[in-house]
């Protein structure tokens, strides 16, 4: 049957989870893909994913980038800061889609300022634990993996440059998203563990 670690999602779902992953990338900027959450029944597994919640009313290309400072003003808890990040990586802005959530979007320094949103970098989406929805990432196989000493997992869709980490960890859920940087799964927990 297979690596007993690795969840795998029935063959449907998966084609649909990919769809929407695939619009998400196209249409919503790569700081914005995660607060699009899927909602989930009381099964604890991801091959129970629902539908995508409702969207937002505001589209997320109609939020401002705000800078760590004005994003702080807006959320309830600390906003983390990565101790460490891959050589190249600049930050573009902190998305904040809700009072209990937000997503700190970088980008390669070399792209330019004109390139669309979502074609490569790298989102870090923090939101408190009584958020709705949770952190999954469509199209994916994932693993069991720690961050800091938290349960977490490790999301890769394959054949596609995109993984997540996610954890939760003081009553905040975490998701750490590269997309197009050809990162690591021990780059993506150094950069988690190195959240401060």
């Amino acid at each position: 049957m297979g690596n007993p670690d690795v969840v795998r999602i029935p063959t449907t779902r998966r084609l649909v989870l990919s769809l929407v992953t695939v619009a998400l990338l196209v249409v919503a900027p790569l700081s914005a893909m995660v607060p699009y959450l899927l909602e989930r029944t009381a099964a604890p597994y991801p091959s129970a994913l629902m539908p995508l919640a409702k969207p937002p009313a505001v589209s997320i290309e109609e939020l401002p980038p705000l800078s760590v400072n004005e994003a702080q003003s807006k959320v309830p808890f600390p906003i983390p800061q990565p101790g460490w990040l891959p050589s190249g990586l600049v930050l573009r802005g902190v998305y904040v889609g809700a009072p209990h959530s937000l997503s700190i979007a970088y980008v390669p320094a070399a792209a330019p300022a004109s390139d669309a949103p979502g074609k490569a970098g790298l989102s870090i989406t923090v939101m408190t634990e009584d958020s709705r929805g949770t952190i999954a990432l469509g199209g994916a196989e994932s693993r069991p993996v720690f961050v800091n000493g938290n349960k977490g997992r490790y999301w890769v869709v394959e054949g596609k440059d995109l993984t997540m980490l996610s954890w939760t960890a003081g009553g905040l859920r975490y998701a750490v998203l590269s997309s197009g940087l050809g990162l690591t799964q021990n780059e993506l927990l150094r950069i988690a563990e190195s959240l401060r």
